[in-house]
């Protein structure tokens, strides 16, 4: 998980380190992913798709490495109330935003940080405006596969890879729910949209 919204690889660096000391002639390469969810699935498949095809561990992390910068995670939250709680907005804000229905479109940063990029009213604004982030980054010559990722909102997960699938039929939507840990720091209704783009 990205290094700016987890220890994980730190703790992963300091195992490779000791394994490296206890048996020199294994390696271990730890990937920075700048990434959490549907991302760190992205980088998987690249890895494991670079693997079956003859690449070497070496040249697979290097591989993989270069796409993290293309990565792109962009997703929108129901309750900013969980987003409070984990000191990403402040209580004024969470309180007026809830009471204006406001839902924040956030991404993951090049420093592997969230930042939030966007506020809409209401479910259906953020929906256009997920949508149209993703018709602005998609390139298909890049990666095809999109990670649409929900937090107990399948719904509105179907109808976003619908219109995903419409506007690129050549796409690999992969619909997957939340995992718990993450799901507990944006709340239940968060939707997320992943991708390899521009």
């Amino acid at each position: 998980m990205s290094s700016g919204l987890s220890a994980t690889y730190e703790s992963c660096q300091l195992a490779a380190r000791n394994l490296k000391e206890r048996y020199p002639s294994l390696d271990v390469l730890p990937v920075d992913t700048l990434a959490a969810t549907g991302g760190i699935g992205i980088l998987a498949e690249a890895a494991i798709r670079n693997r079956e095809e003859g690449m070497g561990l070496q040249e697979n992390f290097h591989a993989v490495r270069a796409l993290v910068p293309s990565l792109r995670h962009f997703f929108m939250v129901q309750d900013l109330m969980y987003l409070k709680r984990g000191g990403r907005v402040s209580a004024a804000t969470a309180i007026v935003g809830s009471a204006l229905n406001i839902k924040p479109i956030l991404k993951i940063d090049e420093n592997g940080k969230l930042v939030t990029i966007d506020k809409k009213r209401g479910n259906k604004s953020a929906m256009v405006a997920l949508f149209a982030y993703f018709k602005e980054n998609y390139n298909p010559q890049l990666c095809r596969t999109i990670y649409i990722c929900d937090g107990d909102t399948p719904e509105l997960a179907e109808e976003l890879a619908a219109k995903v699938k419409e506007e690129a039929p050549d796409a690999v939507v992969r619909r997957t729910m939340l995992s718990p840990i993450i799901g507990a720091h944006t709340g239940p209704g968060m939707l997320s949209m992943i991708l390899i783009g521009k």
